[in-house]
């Protein structure tokens, strides 16, 4: 089975307030899923994906990730995130739905719960409730949102959380994460900037990739060393692999198995 994630900086326009679903590149993709999955040997799947403009902008406008210690007039903002974020996911669906998938949306507080910064307790019941769509031959789909939080109240799960949490299901083969950069940026000996990182472990990963103030990923959710470090975790036992969704066929190719450029990370 394929566990795949949309970021948000694909689909959408990230950095801009308009709240602009990028159709034509969300369309383009999922009809490169469908041709991968038609030769990949277990055609199921599931799919994330981020916030984007739909969600972090606002989030991180009125400090969300920090949940009720962010101060401001949550009881307005959080409602607005969260009917964003459905909207966002409306359209995804709809999209799944023309190229002939079968999609199923669940929010992910129905597969897990946070009790705390870096805290996640997956939901036993809402995982067996998914796979049992999927055994049925649709595709879940869920996406980063706000969701209760133990500690505080509520605070920010990113997608990359959700993907965290179902990555370790058994059937799941290959993850792939569709992103706007062509791979993670390794550094060189002396920790300037270095090339894409083409192929490493888990756990090099976390030693060789560079680190910078500028972060083009940085949001509510965590830089780009967040999602490495998350990254690690999944690749316990499992391939990962990053690639940039706005390069026509890399997502194809990614799903058949074939050499794409990215960045793989494997045991």
């Amino acid at each position: 089975m394929l566990l795949l994630k949309f970021g948000g900086s694909v689909i959408t326009n990230k950095k801009k307030r308009d709240k602009i679903f990028r159709e034509d590149t969300a369309s383009r993709l999922i009809e490169e899923l469908k041709l991968g999955l038609a030769v990949f040997r277990d055609n199921r799947a599931i799919l994330v994906h981020g916030a984007g403009s739909f969600g972090h902008i606002l989030a991180r406008e009125h400090s969300i990730h920090r949940g009720n210690l962010g101060g401001g007039d949550y009881l307005t903002i959080v409602p607005r995130i969260r009917r964003d974020m459905r909207r966002l996911n409306h359209f995804v669906e709809k999209l799944l739905l023309e190229k002939g998938f079968h999609p199923i949306s669940l929010p992910p507080e129905a597969v897990l719960y946070k009790e705390g910064e870096g805290i996640i307790t997956p939901i036993p019941q809402g995982i067996a409730a998914m796979i049992s769509f999927l055994q049925e031959g649709f595709m879940p789909v869920l996406f980063g949102d706000v969701i209760a939080d133990k500690d505080l109240g509520f605070s920010i799960c990113s997608g990359d959380d959700v993907m965290k949490v179902l990555s370790y299901l058994d059937e799941v083969e290959r993850i792939i994460f569709v992103t706007a950069v062509d791979g993670i940026i390794g550094k060189n000996s002396n920790g300037t900037r270095g090339e894409n990182i083409r192929e490493n472990s888990p756990s090099g990963l976390l030693r060789d990739i560079f680190i910078s103030n500028d972060d083009e990923v940085a949001d509510v959710t965590g830089s780009m060393y967040g999602k490495a470090e998350r990254i690690a975790e999944m690749a316990a036992g499992k391939e990962v692999l990053l690639i940039n969704g706005n390069v026509p066929g890399r997502l194809e190719s990614a799903v058949k198995g074939e050499p794409v450029i990215g960045t793989l990370i494997r045991t």
